[in-house]
């Protein structure tokens, strides 16, 4: 694939598409039917500075991770976390002058274990067997410990959720 020749960037858009009431030919929402989504403080990201906060229940659990990520990227510098949920997380940082992305399962069972693995073996055959479009590049992965880290691509996600209920927007 090719590279850009400047880097390409979009302002983020609105997640609900704001509908005057009456603009259509059907029965205007309640008012308080379409709420904007609130984030729970502690679930998701932190702040951007540089630095992950290791403290409280959850930093043992970030520790694990950033421990099994060096273990097979030693060169990673985690920066922030950039998602995190009860099964894994997910770490931004740099690898030498590359910008990467490490994911950690947090939860080990057998389903998700097999699932992560799959992922795993997704990304290396992506190696060997290029795709059609252009996908992370894979830096290292370690299928026991369910550690993944791979090349972060500029731009926004598609989609949040696996099967989102509308297509993702046209870019």
């Amino acid at each position: 694939m090719y590279t850009a020749s400047s880097s390409v960037s979009a302002p983020p858009r609105p997640q609900h598409r704001i509908v005057p009431a009456g603009g259509g030919p059907y029965l205007a929402p309640a008012p308080q039917a379409v709420r904007p989504r609130r984030w729970v403080a502690g679930t998701g990201t932190q702040p951007i500075s540089g630095r992950i906060d290791l403290s409280g229940p959850q930093g043992a659990q970030l520790k694990i991770a950033i421990a099994s990520v060096h273990r097979i990227c030693p060169e990673f510098n985690p920066v922030q976390v950039l998602r995190r949920s009860g099964r894994s997380v997910l770490i931004v940082g740099t690898t030498g002058r590359t910008t990467a992305v490490a994911k950690c399962l947090l939860d080990h069972s057998p389903a998700w274990v097999e699932r992560f693995q799959h992922e795993i073996a997704s990304y290396r055959s992506f190696v060997r067997h290029r795709p059609p479009v252009r996908a992370p590049r894979l830096i290292a992965a370690d299928p026991e410990n369910c550690t993944l880290v791979i090349e972060r691509m500029p731009g926004r996600a598609a989609a949040l959720s696996r099967h989102p209920v509308e297509a993702p927007p046209r870019a």
